[in-house]
């Protein structure tokens, strides 16, 4: 679990890094799971069976990040091999973590525009700019 980080109020923000993985291919194990923690909710933003990972190649994964400006962040790193076989491999390896923001309020003209792909979260579109909460 990483330290806490403050996002600004208002603005856009997106969660990038790059993830490489030299284990077993199988969703079924060597799972990993990346989430973010804020206002006591654990929301899931990757894992290796909703993306899929392709043995020892970097990728970079990028993430709209807007339902947690205004609020006090945690990123999470979980991972479990499920077993005791085949696990003479490397692991995984996550590097240029990175939230990052234009400063500038996410633009909307329909609640389409706001969706950030989180189910945990609500999406609302005010007409000129996105707004989010974490219920």
């Amino acid at each position: 679990v990483t330290e806490t980080f403050s996002l600004m109020d208002g603005v856009a923000y997106t969660l990038s890094f790059k993830l490489m993985m030299d284990t077993e291919t199988s969703t079924s194990y060597d799972k990993l799971f990346i989430y973010a923690l804020s206002g006591g909710q654990e929301i899931e933003l990757w894992s290796k069976s909703k993306f899929g990972v392709s043995k020892n190649v970097w990728k970079t994964y990028e993430f709209n990040f807007n339902a947690f400006a205004g609020q006090d962040v945690q990123l999470k790193f979980y991972f479990n091999t499920q077993d005791s076989v085949l696990n003479s491999t490397k692991g995984v390896f996550i590097d240029d973590i990175a939230v990052n923001s234009t400063c500038l309020p996410q633009a909307c003209s329909s609640p389409a525009d706001c969706n950030d792909g989180f189910n945990k979260t609500t999406d609302t579109c005010t007409g000129v700019s996105c707004t989010y909460s974490i219920p």
